[in-house]
């Protein structure tokens, strides 16, 4: 089986397939380089508070990777049109490579 490549091109297409992106207006701005065949292995959002405002900016990091899982942390800001940002959502994932293929790791 050949992998998929995402580009920001498909992953901006996959995003544009889902109902609840498209009732949303979601939008993906921005991506770095991956590989394909991951699985969310655990995912924890915290709530801070409504989200109001008429963006939503997601920052993402990978905390750790071993050659198998990477742990990662998703901080989610509003923004309004005077520009100020308010945290409301901090999220932290676990993300697993399959059996084929393996994460890079962080030195």
């Amino acid at each position: 089986m050949t992998p998929v490549r995402y580009t920001l091109e498909t992953a901006q297409q996959a995003l544009t397939a889902q109902p609840f992106s498209r009732l949303t207006g979601a939008r993906l701005t921005a991506r770095t380089e991956s590989e394909a065949g991951t699985a969310t292995a655990g995912l924890d959002i915290n709530f801070l508070r409504p989200a109001r405002g008429s963006l939503l900016i997601a920052r993402a990091t990978v905390i750790h990777a071993t050659g198998r899982q990477a742990f990662c942390r998703c901080e989610v800001y509003t923004s309004n049109p005077a520009n100020q940002r308010e945290h409301v959502a901090t999220v932290t994932a676990t993300v697993v490579r399959s059996a084929h293929s393996t994460l890079p790791v962080q030195g």
